[in-house]
């Protein structure tokens, strides 16, 4: 009785994904995207992100630092994303001050 309402209605589909570190929502109408986000849980992302951080040891093994960034664990810093002329030097700076004041 309504078989012609059917095949003229646009056929849309929903389609999420979603995982621990990001969800992913596509929207199909007509077999063609009409959109599409992702979402990241709140706190659980910090790539890419700047902060200021100060150095708490250099692992050469790992051609990285460790940063500490003021959250529960040490940021993992690759050599190739910092200066590291300017970051060991910093770091001997502060190894040589707590060094002359445990001295006294």
């Amino acid at each position: 009785m309504f078989g012609w309402f059917r095949r003229n209605k646009p056929k849309r589909m929903i389609i999420i994904n979603a995982e621990s570190l990001e969800t992913r929502v596509a929207v199909i109408e007509n077999g063609k995207l009409e959109e599409f986000q992702v979402e990241h849980p709140v706190g659980t992302r910090i790539v890419g992100s700047i902060f200021k951080g100060r150095i708490q040891n250099l692992e050469h093994d790992l051609q990285a630092a460790f940063v500490d960034i003021g959250l529960k664990k040490n940021a993992f810093l690759h050599y190739w994303d910092m200066n590291p002329e300017e970051a060991v030097a910093d770091y001997l700076e502060d190894e040589h001050r707590s060094h002359t004041r445990s001295r006294r």
